[in-house]
């Protein structure tokens, strides 16, 4: 088998395996499980890829956060609740909540919130943000969902 086969071979391999994840999604099987092991994998390879060599006092964790945070963007900053809401508002105020719990108010733009997931338990949280006007009146509210991995 020449190389050119073979290559030709993976593409095929790799073809079949995209179209069979699409059949399963589009019949509405659950593929939680599989997704959530691709998930763990990726994760696990960008771990390796800053921790692999060395020891911790060579690994650069600031790569490693940035990347990770490419994976799960766990920060939401004022500027995406007004893109959502549509219009420029005036807004005065920000809280944040994590799992319905407050955790932060500013009234200092841009308005941040940064919440590290090395201190929180694996699985699903919720991020809620209320941005408040100069009389304290509610004037757009956005929640996203984050996924802690094991």
């Amino acid at each position: 088998m020449c190389i050119r086969d073979r290559y030709d071979d993976v593409l095929n391999r790799q073809r079949e395996a995209i179209y069979s994840d699409r059949r399963h999604i589009l019949e509405g099987d659950d593929i939680h499980e599989r997704v959530q092991s691709f998930l763990s994998k990726v994760i696990e390879d960008v771990i390796d890829s800053h921790t692999g060599e060395g020891s911790g006092d060579d690994w650069d964790f600031d790569a490693l956060g940035a990347e990770l945070k490419t994976l799960y963007p766990i920060s939401i900053t004022i500027e995406e609740v007004l893109a959502e809401a549509g219009e420029a508002l005036d807004v005065n105020m920000v809280t944040f909540y994590l799992d319905g719990e407050f955790r932060a108010v500013t009234n200092v733009p841009p308005f941040r919130f940064e919440w590290s997931a090395d201190y929180s338990e694996p699985g699903a949280h919720e991020i809620r943000v209320e941005a408040m006007n100069r009389y304290s009146n509610p004037i757009a509210e956005r929640t996203v969902s984050v996924i802690v991995a094991e």
